[in-house]
């Protein structure tokens, strides 16, 4: 593999080839397999290597697309208990330290075009069992990102259960009765939720991310966080203070029509996918729906 690869720039066959050679980094294969796939996901570049070479791709990338930064992103392929946050923006003059860095600690660095993680309109996670005929969605509003549930921070802010596609009448299209339950968020759970994804916000502009976020009081945070939501201009989750807006029915069958056969699609291809596995999806201001990638989940968190 190159020391740096645009996956703009190269063949479905070359994306097929790739698949096969990361197979040991499951993240990165997963984004491969949804970026092959024609499913709708960012822009992305590959850096196996810094070189000269690299240093003048990337160059020329952030020309190209007249980009300011580019999120990192990056995948081991051995388990580790600790994973370094991952889908922040970096300047061009940043990148090249932060991935010798990630290079330093055997992981694979990819990057992504540029979409910050304060403008996400929804944001969730659709979980597949080839055990059971449902599937189960865990969904958080605007402003807030997968990382909240992901990390265990905060509960979802709606579940759904929906037939798989075998088992609705129009195999692309839900009706009201392929979805069996529907949950949204109490209130005053949701507005814990608002309070503590304020107080990681503070954090991330502080780069206090990894501190701990049991404070006893909570308002100082807060309104470090608004000043600095304000100032950079991303208001989403300042404006859904009150309440959590649901997802909609229409958002619902636009992401599920993409996914229903996703699981055939994998085993086509070759690849092997868990018995369980959860798909992460975002629906951002600046693009719409985009996938992120699939991973193993080992149970549904009911």
């Amino acid at each position: 593999m190159n020391a740096f690869v645009d996956l703009q720039q190269i063949s479905g066959k070359e994306i097929f080839s790739l698949i096969k050679k990361v197979e040991e980094y499951k993240k990165l294969q997963s984004y491969l397999v949804l970026y092959y796939l024609g499913l709708p996901v960012l822009k992305g570049f590959i850096i196996t290597n810094w070189t000269k070479e690299t240093a003048y791709e990337l160059k020329k990338v952030f020309l190209r697309y007249g980009w300011e930064n580019a999120m990192l992103r990056s995948d081991c392929s051995r388990n580790v208990s600790k994973k370094p946050p991952g889908g922040f923006l970096y300047s061009e003059k940043e990148i090249p330290d932060l991935v010798r860095r990630v290079l330093q600690d055997d992981r694979t660095p990819f990057l992504l075009e540029p979409v910050s993680r304060f403008d996400d309109l929804y944001s969730g996670n659709v979980l597949f069992d080839s055990d059971s005929e449902v599937l189960l969605w865990e969904v958080v509003g605007p402003g807030f990102d997968l990382s909240d549930i992901n990390r265990g921070e905060i509960e979802p802010h709606e579940t759904f259960l929906t037939y798989k596609g075998e088992n609705v009448q129009d195999w692309k299209n839900l009706s009201p009765l392929d979805v069996p339950n529907h949950t949204i968020i109490p209130r005053n759970k949701y507005h814990r939720s608002w309070e503590s994804r304020m107080i990681k916000i503070a954090k991330i502009a502080e780069n206090k991310l990894n501190a701990n976020n049991k404070l006893l009081n909570v308002k100082e945070p807060i309104k470090r966080a608004e000043s600095f939501l304000q100032r950079t201009g991303h208001t989403l989750l300042l404006e859904a203070k009150k309440g959590y807006v649901p997802l909609g029915y229409n958002n619902l069958c636009h992401v599920y029509s993409l996914l229903a056969d996703l699981p055939h699609k994998i085993t086509n291809l070759g690849i092997a996918s868990p018995n369980k596995f959860s798909v992460a999806f975002g629906i951002l201001i600046s693009r719409g729906l985009i996938f992120w990638d699939y991973f193993s989940a080992s149970s549904f968190n009911k």
